[in-house]
């Protein structure tokens, strides 16, 4: 199982962090403020044998180009190189 962060840096952006250990968000603010992050929210745990879609939502298998069920409907395409 694998566990997914939101981490916001100090710019605004943010992206997902995928971890092999479920830590608190106490510990990857620590770990991250010297990279200028500010911000660190759990978001879910990653089961074995799925994804994360770039939105967010869990994807079923390991291709990470795959795109989940709600992103195929927005932007027509199946997988994220496509777009």
């Amino acid at each position: 199982m694998k566990y997914a962060y939101e981490i916001t840096y100090n710019n605004g952006y943010q992206e997902w962090n995928i971890q092999h250990y479920c830590y608190t968000e106490e510990q990857m603010l620590e770990a991250f403020k010297k990279h200028g992050v500010v911000k660190v929210r759990f978001h879910r745990h990653i089961p074995n044998g799925y994804h994360l879609c770039g939105c967010g939502n869990l994807v079923k298998g390991t291709n990470e180009d795959l795109l989940c069920d709600e992103c195929r409907a927005i932007y027509g395409h199946k997988y994220t190189y496509e777009l």
